[in-house]
């Protein structure tokens, strides 16, 4: 096999288990965070009133969603994390529509409709990345699953599944509060949400075409909106979550409610900033010597084309 065609490959590799990484170190970090609390409160911050859908069934459709980790055991974090979010969702919205009369509002049904969406996009994203614009991907997550244990994957499929619960349940409320209104602070978390979602939808869409263009699978991308921000993928993440939390204020009517929303909220931001900190740390290393990748990273952040504190030109912060 040519030498170079070998090299190329080894550096296919290389980066996906810094993504892994990634995904792994964030995520553990969000355990140790929030971890403890999190089953205990899940399964009792939300009580139906009068729907269709009780808690079990929301939880029986993450856990059948999430349980695509059994199959290969990044996928509770990759197409179950989505999926598991979206499907409940899903089925909550229709059967909420289906149950009230007179009708959902037509904003409490965009709240939990750009969820689905969110939820149907990102399922989308990670299976056309593993399968299709990055195959060495798979062959990774196919490795990565080799050396998984089942307690491991029982362990994960119940605590991520709690925290996807969790996640959506600002939707939950809302949509189990026919009366409660709309003021400003729940349009501008509808306005939050698609904002988000359309951010980390063109990052993610920007960055696939960077990187499958022949000999850029390996070189940091600095176009689109990756000019102006180091990870505007995360950025929208970080916004859309935000604005869901934000959605289903009004609506939280007891302390369990809070909590559960609360701990969803925190769950995404803190797997979010450990994601930033090991990619970060690990594009330093790959990027480390090319002038223009430290000057970007001194001035930009993933909020955009500025930093607070600034950094000096010989200390690149990450």
């Amino acid at each position: 096999r040519h030498p170079k065609l070998q090299i190329r490959e080894m550096d296919s590799i290389a980066a996906s288990d810094n993504l892994m990484d990634s995904f792994k170190q964030g995520s553990n970090r969000a355990l140790e965070a929030v971890g403890p609390i999190a089953g205990a409160t899940v399964s009792l911050f939300y009580q139906p009133e009068k729907t269709l859908l009780t808690l079990p069934s929301i939880i029986a459709l993450t856990l059948m969603c999430t349980s695509s980790g059994f199959y290969l055991f990044l996928y509770f974090i990759t197409v179950g994390y989505a999926l598991g979010v979206a499907v409940p969702v899903l089925a909550a919205l229709v059967a909420y529509n289906l149950q009230h009369k007179p009708k959902l509002s037509s904003l409490t049904n965009v709240h939990s409709g750009l969820v689905v969406a969110w939820g149907v996009r990102a399922a989308w994203f990670f299976l056309y990345r593993e399968r299709v614009s990055w195959p060495e991907l798979h062959t990774k997550v196919v490795e990565v699953n080799k050396t998984a244990r089942i307690n491991a994957k029982l362990f994960c499929w119940f605590v991520f599944s709690s925290f996807y619960v969790a996640m959506m349940s600002p939707c939950l409320h809302r949509l189990n509060s026919i009366d409660a209104t709309w003021g400003k602070l729940g349009k501008f978390a509808i306005g939050l949400q698609t904002f988000g979602l359309l951010l980390e939808t063109i990052s993610d869409l920007q960055k696939s075409a960077f990187k499958s263009q022949p000999g850029n699978r390996n070189r940091w991308c600095h176009q689109g909106l990756w000019k102006y921000s180091t990870h505007p993928n995360y950025l929208g993440e970080i916004s859309f979550w935000i604005g869901t939390f934000l959605g289903g204020i009004g609506c939280y009517k007891t302390t369990l409610h809070w909590a559960g929303s609360v701990i969803g909220l925190l769950f995404i931001l803190t797997v979010m900033r450990g994601a930033i900190s090991s990619l970060g740390a690990k594009q330093l290393r790959k990027y480390g010597n090319d002038v223009e990748f430290l000057e970007f990273r001194r001035t930009h952040s993933v909020l955009g084309p500025f930093r607070w504190p600034p950094q000096p030109k010989e200390s690149v912060s990450l």
